[in-house]
């Protein structure tokens, strides 16, 4: 069922479908780390499997400066994107393509934009897939495109000394940082996220810098939520009071 959501940043809303992936915290601190960190004056920037467009509506809330490509292959999340950034009134601001990352390179410039981030599914290919939910498994599992694709098209996509931000799971930290290495984007910050205090973390965001150097900046560990399950105060104050 199609509904509409306030998400709690500037006064916007997104409309998601109850059958499809509905976003989460990953999202949240995505949007949050790449509007902190990226640098001042950077313009045009795209967004690769966009979903419902809530990763450049967040950022948008917080760097109204900006103009935004959202990329979504499943028609679903392309529509609700499209209906979403319409009743913002972000439609000057925020545009989106019905498009697998594959097959840009006819659809947007390549080395055109100082900011890429992406949420790509974590999950590597040949992973199980369940028989209830294509749309999910799409959003969860490597496809079409693996990380590598998504790194490789995001480097393609990235003018010299621009910036990537990713978020995926730790386990896949070596893989992503040998592999974006090779494509000249070179590691420049590194944040574990837990899910609880005292707990393992299960997400980590990463920002690269196309032809950077090698510096690599590990920022302190975030807990999400408290034992009562109420959001920490560092985490608050880290993706959603800036």
């Amino acid at each position: 069922m199609e509904r509409l959501d306030e998400i709690g940043f500037g006064g916007y809303s997104i409309f998601q479908d109850d059958s499809c992936f509905l976003y989460g915290t990953d999202a949240v601190i995505l949007s949050g780390f790449t509007a902190k960190y990226m640098k001042a004056g950077k313009k045009s920037c795209i967004d690769l499997g966009t979903n419902t467009g809530i990763v450049p509506t967040i950022i948008l809330s917080k760097r109204p400066d900006i103009l935004f490509t959202g990329v979504e292959m499943q028609e679903r999340g392309f529509i609700l994107a499209l209906k979403g950034a319409e009743h913002n009134g972000l439609t000057e601001k925020l545009r989106f393509i019905n498009s697998d990352i594959l097959d840009l390179k006819e659809k947007v410039q390549m080395g055109s934009f100082d900011i890429v981030t992406m949420n790509p599914p974590y999950l590597e290919r040949g992973t199980a897939l369940s028989a209830e939910s294509g749309s999910l498994d799409l959003a969860r599992i490597e496809s079409t495109a693996t990380i590598h694709d998504f790194l490789k098209t995001g480097a393609m996509l990235l003018k010299e000394k621009g910036e990537l931000f990713m978020v995926n799971r730790p386990y896949r930290m070596v893989e992503i940082m040998s592999y974006a290495r090779s494509l000249r984007l070179e590691a420049k910050r590194l944040q574990l996220i837990s899910p609880k205090r005292g707990t393992n973390p299960n997400l980590m965001l990463i920002s690269f810098v196309k032809g950077g150097g090698k510096e690599l900046t590990v920022l302190p560990e975030i807990a999400v939520r408290n034992a009562d399950n109420s959001f920490t105060e560092e985490f608050q104050n880290e993706f959603r009071q800036f």
